[in-house]
């Protein structure tokens, strides 16, 4: 059985930082390093160059430095507002889910899933894993419109039907959702190894 404390908790996580060389690119990446550049040159171009000092140049150095602090935050909230972003996703993936374990079904966490665990997803349940399914009902659809826009829902099987992990039958992406019918799979991927992960790390990288 696959340990929680070996693949993690079943959410999606912000990025890794580096806040030093974070920092250094709020700073200093893009126009940050040449409005810091021109703030010097002028504030010499003040003192002690000038004689006598202007108060232009004085007026215009503050500018730029105020122009350059002001970028570097911008760029800073943007980081942040990832992190906030990455939570919000998470509220996507559902708070519970009915798992098998040792012989019986109880419901479980969201978080706490781990790669292996059988699953039930029945009508209105959102998938919380990459699964693959052994059993559906007849009547089991997926709306995976919040991946792949498709409208139309996926009629599930328990055989493969396309070699792109996408779009063959036989998988519940996490995210995703159950319209109709019921599923029975084994989860294969969790957190931040779901294709639903990958893609949100990858936008929020990009």
């Amino acid at each position: 059985m696959v340990l929680l404390r070996d693949v993690g908790l079943n959410k999606l996580t912000a990025p890794p930082s580096n806040w030093l060389m974070k920092t250094a690119t709020y700073l200093f990446g893009g126009f940050g390093s040449i409005l810091f550049v021109a703030a010097i040159m002028v504030f010499v171009a003040w003192k002690p160059l000038g004689d006598p000092p202007a108060l232009a140049n004085l007026a215009l150095a503050i500018v730029l430095v105020l122009v350059w602090l002001i970028q570097a935050a911008f760029s800073f909230w943007q980081d942040f507002s990832s992190g906030r972003v990455m939570a919000s996703i998470n509220t996507m993936l559902p708070d519970q889910a009915m798992v098998l374990r040792e012989g019986n079904w109880s419901s479980v966490e969201g978080t706490k899933l781990v790669p292996g665990d059988v699953l039930k997803i029945g009508m209105g349940n959102k998938v919380p894993a990459d699964v693959r399914f052994f059993d559906v009902s007849s009547d089991a659809r997926l709306d995976r419109s919040i991946l792949t826009g498709e409208v139309k829902p996926l009629v599930a099987t328990v055989k493969s039907t396309d070699s792109d992990f996408l779009e063959t039958a036989n998988i519940g992406l996490a995210g995703t959702n159950c319209t109709t019918g019921t599923l029975y799979g084994i989860i294969i991927s969790t957190g931040d190894n779901t294709v639903f992960g990958k893609v949100c790390r990858s936008q929020l990288q990009g």
